[in-house]
């Protein structure tokens, strides 16, 4: 159990900032991309033994926060109209919490987008290619 720790941390911590830009910026909020990083090391550690091609890590990290944080959206439709987001959101704007607009302004730019143009987005700028 050691040794296969051991392995999936050397696979894990190189890609572990790539992961947590990309749930920060499909969640918009710090503590649900925690939440979800935190998840999605556990279920990779889980699977890593049926990853095939361990080169592809960091698409596996991916694809599975992609799916577990499509599951939990399609969970969140069933809570009711009460976002904790929104909240937050709304509690942040009454403090004055110094944030620079452009990232807020980025940030509204991306919700709006589909998943799959955000997506698109943001793993671009994550990976290093430029968008034309």
């Amino acid at each position: 159990m050691d040794q296969i720790r051991e392995v999936f941390e050397e696979y894990y911590i190189p890609a572990h900032e790539s992961l947590a830009k990309y749930c920060h910026a499909i969640c918009g909020d710090e503590d649900d991309a925690r939440d979800l990083i935190n998840e999605v090391a556990m279920r990779a550690f889980e699977s890593f033994d049926n990853l095939k091609k361990k080169e592809s890590f960091d698409y596996f990290l991916i694809a599975i926060a992609r799916r577990i944080y499509l599951n939990n959206q399609r969970r969140k439709k069933f809570w009711g109209s009460w976002s904790y987001v929104d909240a937050e959101r709304l509690a942040m704007d009454e403090i004055k919490v110094e944030k620079d607009l452009e990232v807020q302004d980025l940030y509204h730019a991306l919700s709006r987008l589909k998943l799959n143009q955000r997506e698109a987005i943001i793993l671009s700028q994550i990976m290093g290619n430029k968008i034309r």
